[in-house]
């Protein structure tokens, strides 16, 4: 009986010793030669590990604006390709409180329907421009800043958070003919 029972635990000791050579060198063997998946160059971006095959919301969404002549402040917002920008949710704002934008209207987009939201104007894959005169009391500042919130999403569904950019910019002031 002493035999069965030395067996058994000598089986369980094999099959114990087994298993760690397995763990020990089989299976890191195996990694090494496997190929790595963040090796893929899809996951790679720039040295680092991204598994994302959506753009970075500064890529996605841009926010440009510049002073023209005669106080006429020219505003862009452009979204990559395969990305919109829901035109309901473009704000503006612009500092100091002695600068005024004149009423402007957005360029009415294309609708897109939005599912579990409904139908919606977007601006997609592309720049929308418009050109706002800025008012003043007082006397002109030397600088102002536009400050636009925005948001977007990919067409492939994933929506980004809304995304605020302020752009500082010289007066022009009037043009005087000579």
């Amino acid at each position: 009986m002493n035999f069965l029972i030395f067996r058994r635990k000598f089986k369980l000791i094999g099959y114990a010793f087994l298993f760690w050579i397995l763990w020990l060198f089989v299976v890191p063997l195996g990694l090494l030669l496997s190929p790595p998946a963040f090796a893929n160059p899809t996951f790679v971006t720039r040295g680092a590990i991204s598994a994302s095959p959506f753009l970075a919301p500064a890529q996605a969404f841009r926010f440009k604006a510049r002073m023209a002549a005669n106080d006429i402040l020219v505003l862009q917002w452009i979204a990559a390709p395969h990305y919109h920008l829901y035109r309901n949710r473009i704000t503006l704002r612009i500092a100091p409180n002695t600068a005024h934008l004149a009423a402007y209207t957005l360029p009415p987009g294309k609708p897109m329907h939005i599912p579990g939201v409904g139908t919606l104007a977007v601006y997609e894959g592309d720049t929308t421009t418009i050109r706002v005169p800025v008012h003043f009391t007082g006397k002109t500042p030397k600088q102002i800043t536009v400050t636009s919130s925005f948001q977007g999403c990919a067409n492939a569904g994933v929506c980004y958070p809304v995304a605020t950019r302020s752009v500082v910019l010289a007066t022009t002031g009037p043009i005087t003919g000579r």
